[in-house]
C-alpha cells in the first residue's frame, strides 16, 4: 500500500503508475542506494576531460557535487590547474602544452583546442590511456564531459549488472546503431585491458586514415560504418609511416620525414595527413571535427570494430539538454545515469534536484516513482 504523503507527492510531481518496459536489458535497476554501492563506485576510474577559459568553475562545481563519490578520479585539461586538481594532458602527446615535439604542425591552430578540435577529442583517448595506467585493476572506467550531472547512485547501480569480463562500452543513444554519443562513456575493464597505447592509436589512426583518405567516418550511410573494410590499405601505407617517420623527436624531423613519404607515395596514402603522436604516428583527418566526427565515434569503431565487443546505447544517458525538473531524473520510470549540455550552474542545480527527490523517494523504499507504484499499488 502506498502511503498518503507518497501518493501526494508523486501526485504533484506529475508521476503516475503506468508501467514502462526497462530501458536497456543488460542494466536493470536496484531499489534505493544499496549499502554496497561505495563499494562499487570505489571499482570505478572516471575521467573528466575539461578544458578552455571556465575549466577551472567547472571543476570546482564538478567536485563539489557529483565527482566526490568517486575518489578514483582524474580531471584532465588542455592546461594544468593545481588548485582545483586539473592535470595537464601529459607531455609525451602531441596535443600536449608543452608538447615533446616542441611545436605542433603550423596548420594546428586555434581551431585544433576547441570542443569539436582535434586535440580535444584526442584528449578523451589521452584521459582513456592514463586512467588505464593509473587505476589498471578497476572493473570499469568512465569517460566524462565537463558538461555532464552524473548520478552516481544510477551509475553504482547499472555497474551492478554489467560484465566486466566482457567487452563492451556503454554510452547515449545514436543516430546510428553501430556507434554510440559520449558525453559520459562506461568501458569494460576486458575492452580496456586491450586497449594498449599502441593499440588505440593506431586503431584511431586508422578510423582517421579512412576518414581522411576516402571520406568514411561514421554518422553516415553504409559501408562507411566500418572502417575496418580499409584494413588491408591502411596497413600498408601506416606500414611506411612506421618505418620512416616512428623514431622522429621533434616537429621539424617529421615534416621532413613525412615529405620524403608523400614525395615518394604511389598507393593514394595522403602522408601530408599524418602527425606525430606516443607511441607511433598518426595518419590526420581535420583539425576541427564536426558532429559525425569525435571521440566517441573513435572509440566506437575501436570496440565494435577492432574488438569485436558490443557498443551499448542506454537512454539513462541523456543526450539531449533536458528541463530542470524531477521527472527527468527518471527515463520511462528509472534512474537516469546522467544529464548532459549543462553549465556549471545548471550541474549544481541537479544535484540539490536529485538530493530532494531521493528524500522524497525514501518514503517508497525507491530509487524512482514507477518501482513504487509497481510494487506497491492496489489493482
Amino acid at each position: 500500500m502506498i502511503t498518503t504523503l507518497t501518493t501526494v507527492c508523486l501526485s504533484l510531481l506529475g508521476f503516475n503508475n503506468r508501467l514502462t518496459r526497462q530501458p536497456s536489458a543488460i542494466m536493470p535497476p536496484m531499489g534505493l542506494l544499496a549499502k554496497n554501492d561505495e563499494a562499487i563506485l570505489d571499482d570505478i576510474a572516471v575521467g573528466v576531460n575539461t578544458g578552455g577559459s571556465g575549466a577551472a568553475e567547472r571543476v570546482k562545481i564538478l567536485k563539489t557535487t557529483w565527482l566526490k563519490y568517486f575518489k578514483n578520479h582524474i580531471v584532465m585539461g588542455d592546461v594544468e590547474d593545481k588548485a582545483v586538481g586539473i592535470s595537464a594532458v601529459p607531455s609525451k602527446y602531441y596535443c600536449a602544452k608543452p608538447t615533446r615535439y616542441g611545436e605542433m604542425d603550423n596548420s594546428d591552430g586555434a581551431e585544433v583546442w576547441m570542443a569539436r578540435g582535434r586535440c580535444t577529442q584526442m584528449r578523451f583517448l589521452y584521459l582513456l590511456l592514463t586512467l588505464r595506467e593509473s587505476f589498471a585493476n578497476k572493473s570499469f572506467y568512465g569517460l566524462i564531459d565537463d558538461d555532464i550531472w552524473l548520478n552516481p547512485q544510477g551509475f553504482a547501480q547499472a555497474a551492478q549488472h554489467l560484465d566486466p569480463q566482457k567487452v563492451w562500452m556503454v554510452g547515449a543513444e545514436a543516430s546510428a546503431k553501430e556507434i554510440v554519443w559520449g558525453g559520459s562513456l562506461i568501458l569494460s575493464s576486458a575492452a580496456v585491458s586491450r586497449m594498449s597505447p599502441a593499440n588505440v592509436m593506431t586503431w584511431a589512426s586508422q578510423w582517421e586514415f579512412a576518414c581522411a583518405v576516402h571520406g568514411c567516418c561514421d554518422a553516415v550511410e553504409p559501408p562507411c560504418y566500418r572502417q575496418g573494410d580499409y584494413t588491408e590499405e591502411f596497413a600498408k601505407c601506416n606500414n611506411k609511416l612506421l618505418f620512416k617517420c616512428a623514431n622522429q623527436t621533434n616537429m621539424s624531423e617529421f615534416i621532413n620525414c613525412r615529405s620524403q613519404l608523400e614525395g615518394e607515395d604511389d598507393d593514394g596514402c595522403s602522408f601530408r595527413n599524418t602527425r606525430p603522436e606516443f607511441p607511433v604516428p598518426m595518419f590526420y583527418h581535420s583539425k576541427s571535427w564536426d558532429g559525425d566526427r569525435g571521440d566517441d565515434h573513435v572509440l566506437s569503431f575501436i570496440i565494435r570494430d577492432r574488438l569485436q565487443g558490443q557498443v551499448i546505447a542506454e537512454r539513462r544517458m541523456r543526450w539531449d539538454k533536458q528541463a530542470l525538473q524531477m521527472s527527468n531524473l527518471c527515463w520511462e520510470g528509472w534512474p537516469i545515469i546522467s544529464q548532459h549540455h549543462l553549465d556549471s550552474d545548471e550541474i549544481d542545480k541537479w544535484d540539490r534536484l536529485w538530493r530532494m527527490a531521493d528524500s522524497l523517494w525514501q518514503i517508497g523504499n525507491s530509487s524512482c516513482p514507477k518501482v513504487i507504484l509497481s510494487e506497491g499499488a492496489e489493482s
